[in-house]
């Protein structure tokens, strides 16, 4: 069990103040760190977004356009960059999150054998499934949660491009069952690109004490991060609790977050009432004094203006306003992203800007504010931000990123149409071939946790190679009834064969070995002989496959050799975690949905276009349809 010493809040002092103006108090309670001490060690997770669309192309390497970074590639890269600003105080765990959230790696002292591990398991990522933000969430809280961290400072950074898939699967949605959690730990949330919801991720970050950061392009990804774990390290005290006494005796509590070494924490808010004093840690309370500087007053100025443009929908943006307030007094530097040109009023420019980054940007800008972070090194709104041990950490960040190998590019070229050879992904690309388009990624309606039973139970590619009795293989679509195939419990004999049509344009497929299958049908895993789900375990691709197959076999025999892959025939009667289904392993009700099928009576069944029917209560799939769905039907499975 990997250990840590106790985090030790540094001594902080704390000076509130208050200025009127008209029957409203703005109040400013200044909580001011050391300006350096001793690096502490912390216990941090870091939250990977592994989900099918991470391997969509990022970023074009050279001018060629036939080489692109995927998303999964960048993240790989700063995940190591991360890994390498760590030390043997600190304690990391890896989460991955796709369908599920799962422990990549373990708490594990980062000494150089456990950096080791840590960059290993990274390099082993790999893109497949949806986006499970609140399992990921939830998996992390539990080993945070830990009493061994209890006085540990707990810090998590959580890396992800996509809208949550899973949002429905909580009561209260993910937000609310968050915030629900006791804090374990303080998140801080990045969002690649212009399809994340940064409201609900700020929101996240919000119920955390921590913020939201938005990647609009990648170009600032590598020192947004350096920056968010460089506050992260440089930390002196975490989530103190602060309280204002007022003249009618009522109280409002507050809470630092996290504060650096050498960079005041300033919590700014507007009240009717009339503060008397402030205290921290349940200390004796401090008088308030008259009078808020200039730069705790932009500060708020800016915040309300955000927040104005915002509820807007950037229709409206307040910043003008703020900047010639501020333009000739000290505050001139913080009011500058205020400006004609700044980054705040050009997010705004457009309906188009403003859907694209400006909104993004503007939550992510906010949030810095509220917790006096700095983002990265193009706000100059920002730069006072930031003491000297952030600078030091920061700079450590910057050495270790030029030390990190270009990653390789493992995306495609957009340039070229994905052609019928190289659809189905079977081999690799000959020299001399058109280089393989990038995959399409899927989008998925709803999809809930591993083996769930309200998905399809699925079926094998064509030219899939299926064992037969003599040990020679046969391509699958070429399987009669009364053929003899190997099956694992003796030779069987085949009573039907599927062929499943789709007017789909793509499904979900992934490659398992050597054999391409539909993501949710279950097959035999070698590690300790479970029955799992593809897209558990592969990527997730949508492919152009219009038509799958699949067998049903007598003698109560069901589980077959594709391309070496153990994997499971319909009708199978097995009750196994993992492959037990109510339609799609009973042998009576395939058997009864299918018959009155083309084909049935010659053991050759055939769809054109498949429709699932499912339990309106559960959405459990009970049978097959061919035709035009309506309420009661899916389209496609």
């Amino acid at each position: 069990m990997s250990s840590i010493k106790p985090f030790k809040n540094a001594r902080l002092e704390l000076v509130p103040s208050f200025q009127k103006e008209g029957v409203i108090y703005k109040v400013h309670l200044a909580v001011k760190p050391p300006a350096a001490g001793e690096r502490q060690g912390m216990v941090i997770t870091l939250i990977f977004d592994t989900s099918g669309s991470m391997h969509d192309n990022a970023c074009k390497v050279g001018d060629d356009a036939t080489n692109y970074h995927t998303r999964m590639d960048l993240l790989k890269m700063v995940a190591e960059l991360l890994v390498r600003m760590l030390c043997a105080d600190d304690v990391l765990c890896l989460v991955v999150f796709s369908d599920n959230g799962n422990v990549l790696l373990p708490p594990t002292t980062m000494t150089d054998a456990g950096k080791s591990s840590a960059i290993s398991a990274i390099k082993a990522m790999h893109p497949s499934g949806c986006t499970n933000l609140w399992n990921a969430l939830e998996v992390t809280h539990h080993v945070m949660a830990r009493p061994e961290y209890s006085e540990s400072l707990r810090y998590a950074i959580m890396l992800t491009d996509g809208v949550e898939s899973y949002a429905a699967n909580h009561a209260l949605g993910t937000v609310g069952a968050f915030a629900a959690l006791p804090r374990s730990f303080v998140l801080n949330v990045f969002g690649f690109g212009a399809g994340v919801s940064s409201a609900m991720l700020s929101s996240l970050a919000s119920a955390s004490g921590g913020r939201f950061t938005n990647i609009a392009d990648f170009t600032t990804l590598a020192t947004s991060s350096i920056n968010a774990l460089a506050t992260g390290i440089a930390t002196c005290s975490a989530n103190v609790p602060l309280t204002v006494t007022y003249s009618d005796g009522s109280t409002s509590e507050h809470q630092t977050s996290l504060v650096q070494y050498g960079q005041n924490r300033d919590i700014v808010f507007a009240t009717s009432k009339v503060p008397v004093s402030a205290s921290m840690n349940g200390l004796p309370g401090i008088p308030f004094s008259e009078g808020v500087s200039i730069l705790a007053l932009a500060r708020y100025d800016i915040i309300a203006a955000i927040t104005g443009t915002l509820t807007s929908a950037g229709r409206h943006n307040q910043y003008a306003a703020v900047h010639s307030k501020y333009a000739d007094t000290d505050a001139a530097a913080d009011v500058s992203e205020c400006a004609t040109g700044g980054e705040l009023v050009m997010g705004c420019a457009s309906p188009e800007t403003w859907e694209k980054w400006g909104m993004h940007y503007s939550y992510a800008y906010k949030q810095a504010l509220e917790n006096d972070h700095r983002m990265n090194f193009k706000e100059k709104g920002q730069a006072r931000l930031g003491g000297a041990e952030f600078e030091k950490y920061k700079a450590l960040g910057d050495a270790a990123f030029s030390c990190i190998p270009k990653p390789a590019a493992t995306g495609g070229s957009t340039a070229v149409p994905m052609t019928p050879a190289s659809a189905y992904g079977m081999g690799p690309v000959t020299r001399g071939a058109p280089p393989r388009a990038a995959p399409v990624v899927r989008t998925v309606w709803s999809v809930a946790a591993t083996n769930d039973p309200t998905q399809a139970g699925g079926c094998w590619a064509p030219d899939s190679m299926i064992l037969m009795a003599d040990r020679s293989r046969k391509r699958i679509q070429d399987i009669k009834p009364n053929d003899i195939v190997w099956s694992k419990s003796g030779f069987a004999k085949v009573e039907y064969t599927l062929a499943l049509g789709t007017s789909q344009p793509v499904q979900n497929m992934c490659r398992v070995g050597g054999l391409l299958m539909t993501w949710y049908h279950p097959y035999l895993s070698e590690k300790g002989g479970s029955w799992r789900n593809p897209c558990d375990d592969f990527p997730v691709v949508a492919m152009p496959v219009p038509i799958v197959h699949n067998l049903i076999l007598g003698d109560g025999h069901s589980i077959v050799d594709l391309d070496g892959t153990l994997t499971v025939c319909l009708g199978h009667e097995l009750k196994a975690p993992g492959v037990e289904h109510v339609f799609f392993g009973s042998r009576a009700a395939i058997l009864d949905s299918i018959k009155r099928q083309p084909g049935f009576e010659r053991g050759q069944v055939v769809y054109k276009d498949l429709k699932c029917i499912r339990d309106p209560s559960t959405n459990i799939i009970t049978g097959w349809y061919e035709g035009v769905p309506d309420s009661a039907f899916d389209s496609g499975c």
